[in-house]
């Protein structure tokens, strides 16, 4: 591909965003509501707190547009890395991946968010297919006086019907960022899979929700879960089990500040390679989190950590060794009027003895502008004080990533 101009991107993110603007070409959950997308997301695709009753309320708020193709929406990204020591990776601003969204309400209390993206940051990979998938059924009750908000999940990736902005599906980045983690709640670590779990909030301040998920991989009913166009090579690890899942969190509003504190667990077992036999490894994953956001109207400042600890029994892939893998996420950002931001995110992966090779420490410095609410342009750097279990050499891999994200 033809290396292309930043200053070309950038004109023609501006032109863009002047003319989906004037088009009213603005996100499906948006047209749906009547709403502006800032009321629920202080930058996309990080919530609010009414963003995060809108998931919780299973996507069927009305009073806006009601129609098949208000619910549809676009993404495209475009992007550019380059590395301290130049690397075959290392590209010119390219296509990146391109997404089709249908969000909202299907029938009644029941909504979805579907994203089918093609990936095509990797010509030699790329694939259309899902890429992530929620539906709801949502309804209201009352216990001991105070109103429940319950209802039920089909998903296809862990975390994303989560509400905040702290596991794998919606944690930070966005886009580029530290190529750091290495549990299964980590992203991209995890094999396909899909899932069915239970919910509720009570009295907007108690969160519970009791999942279980299999293996979709391959054919049959579950690999809608994962269905794209790349073909599944025989050797790819596939989860071989009913795995439960966990989510508890206490949440408070007050004033202009919203604080959560919670936790989550996850237990599966894993075949790494079914051509080569039936036996299982083991993983046992729990995890803290929490979030903080101050909004008053102008100033928007989030901060949000997780800390994960993953235990593994690799009966197949290193019998008779119990290893342990844990990744810390931890980042703050502020923005100004929903245009202008900052943000500041520490990452680390530290694992035992096996595992010692996925070691790796560093830090994002991330700016972002806003030339229209469905435009970002964003400007990474990227640093590591440890990288591949090593110290030494570790700054090589710092680099800088130019990243336009356009939403329609």
């Amino acid at each position: 591909m033809k290396k292309i101009k930043i200053k070309y991107i950038v004109a023609g993110a501006l032109l863009v965003g002047a003319l989906v603007d004037n088009a009213n070409a603005i996100p499906s959950f948006a047209r749906q509501t009547g709403l502006d997308c800032t009321v629920c997301h202080t930058t996309f695709p990080e919530l609010t707190q009414v963003g995060r009753d809108f998931k919780l309320n299973g996507y069927v708020m009305g009073g806006g547009k009601d129609s098949l193709v208000s619910k549809l929406s676009a993404m495209v990204q475009l992007g550019e890395t380059n590395t301290k020591v130049p690397q075959t990776s290392d590209k010119a601003i390219t296509f990146e991946q391109a997404s089709i969204f249908f969000g909202g309400k299907i029938y009644k209390n029941i909504g979805a968010f579907a994203q089918f993206t093609y990936d095509g940051a990797d010509s030699t990979d790329s694939a259309f297919g899902i890429d992530l998938l929620d539906i709801r059924y949502a309804n209201h009750t009352k216990v001991g006086g105070k109103n429940l908000v319950y209802g039920v999940t089909i998903n296809n990736n862990l975390g994303v019907q989560d509400l905040w902005n702290t596991t794998g599906s919606w944690r930070y980045p966005f886009a580029g960022g530290l190529a750091i983690g290495s549990t299964l709640f980590d992203p991209d670590m995890a094999p396909p899979m899909g899932g069915i779990g239970v919910y509720g909030m009570w009295n907007n301040l108690i969160y519970t929700e009791i999942g279980a998920y299999k293996g979709s991989k391959g054919s049959g009913f579950m690999q809608f879960f994962s269905w794209n166009t790349k073909s599944w090579v025989a050797s790819d690890p596939i989860v071989d089990a009913t795995s439960p899942y966990i989510r508890i969190a206490i949440q408070h509003n007050f004033g202009a500040n919203y604080i959560m504190f919670g936790g989550f667990g996850f237990k599966t077992k894993i075949n790494p390679d079914p051509t080569a036999g039936s036996t299982l490894d083991e993983y046992k994953d729990h995890a803290l989190d929490a979030e903080w956001q101050y909004d008053n109207g102008s100033n928007l400042i989030t901060a949000t950590a997780s800390k994960i600890w993953e235990t593994q029994t690799l009966k197949a892939s290193n019998p008779g060794i119990d290893q342990t893998s844990d990744t810390t996420n931890a980042k703050i950002s502020y923005y100004y009027d929903h245009k202008y931001g900052a943000t500041l995110n520490y990452m680390t992966s530290k694992n035992s003895a096996g595992l010692s090779a996925n070691d790796a420490t560093g830090a994002t410095y991330e700016v972002d502008y806003l030339p229209t609410k469905k435009i970002r342009l964003s400007l990474q750097y990227n640093t590591y004080s440890k990288f591949g279990g090593s110290t030494t050499n570790a700054s090589d891999n710092n680099n800088i990533y130019l990243n336009a994200w356009f939403m329609f």
